[in-house]
């Protein structure tokens, strides 16, 4: 049962909280912000990346008296800034994602706050150059399946058609680009039994995160490797096994739908599990 304990009072801080603690990894702006506002913020360390790849950026604000600033977050593209409303003298998070367009130029690329002419470096990165296939790789099985806002499934090869549950199930998958898609697409692909239950997988982006989605230029093909490990309930399975293949958004779940209708394909290839 519930009981009683007494009544508790929520009221405003002694002292206003700190903008930056020690060894927060927090860094304040040094920007002509409005009266009272200040900034600080926490982005990805320097280094490689690629097209496609997504920035994520953590600000906290310490609110003003006056309006809010205008700003955008930029690394190749921009997203605008919406400063969260508050009381003056409050500290809030707020958290932002930039990513790299498919026509990013390789080599430096600042990430930045954008005030309308004045700007803040939040930090710099490689960019690393991508070799885009034009033309189609060799596979052994076509598919022609196309999921909405991402591309096509053009074939596939398998290493294996009969193993054991002890071995990794080597496949190939081969992707056409319709462009860039607006979502991080991850690929799953799932080894079923005859009863269509999930044996062995594999879930992760195209080309083991080097080539995302978000970075795919229309037209070129992406050659996505995938290992298919089997867990436990495929451990002691022996018999006949079919294999689907579908993109999902790793942050909601939700997939993307093929164009036809479903959300998945099934290959046209049976695996044999032995002992």
């Amino acid at each position: 049962k519930d009981a009683s304990l007494g009544t508790l009072a929520v009221g405003p801080p002694a002292q206003p909280p700190a903008l930056v603690e020690d060894g927060d990894g927090f860094l304040q702006i040094s920007a002509d912000l409005p009266a009272g506002w200040a900034l600080a913020y926490r982005a990805p360390g320097s280094g490689p990346v690629r097209a496609g790849e997504t920035l994520r950026v953590t600000l906290r604000w310490r609110v003003g008296e006056a309006p809010a600033p205008v700003g955008r977050l930029c690394a190749g593209a921009c997203v605008d800034l919406s400063p969260p409303g508050g009381a003056p003298g409050a500290v809030l998070l707020d958290w932002y994602e930039v990513t790299l367009p498919p026509g990013v130029s390789t080599g430096t690329v600042m990430l930045l706050i954008d005030w309308g002419g004045a700007g803040n470096v939040l930090a710099e990165y490689d960019v690393q150059a991508v070799d885009h296939l034009l033309t189609p790789p060799p596979f052994a099985v076509p598919v022609g399946v196309t999921f909405a806002g991402a591309g096509e499934l053009v074939g596939f090869s398998t290493g294996a058609e009969r193993l054991t549950a002890r071995e990794a199930l080597p496949l190939m998958l081969v992707w056409r680009a319709a462009g860039a898609s607006d979502l991080p697409y991850a690929v799953f692909v799932h080894l079923l039994d005859a009863g269509g239950r999930v044996i062995a997988q594999s879930d992760r982006p195209p080309a083991g995160g080097e080539r995302p989605t978000t970075g795919w230029v229309a037209g070129e093909y992406i050659v996505d490797e995938h290992a298919l490990v089997f867990n436990e309930a495929g451990a002691d399975y022996t018999g006949p096994a079919t294999l689907e293949v579908g993109l999902y958004d790793p942050l909601t779940g939700a997939r993307a739908p093929l164009e036809g209708g479903g959300d998945f394909v099934i290959l046209p290839v049976t695996v044999e599990v032995i002992k």
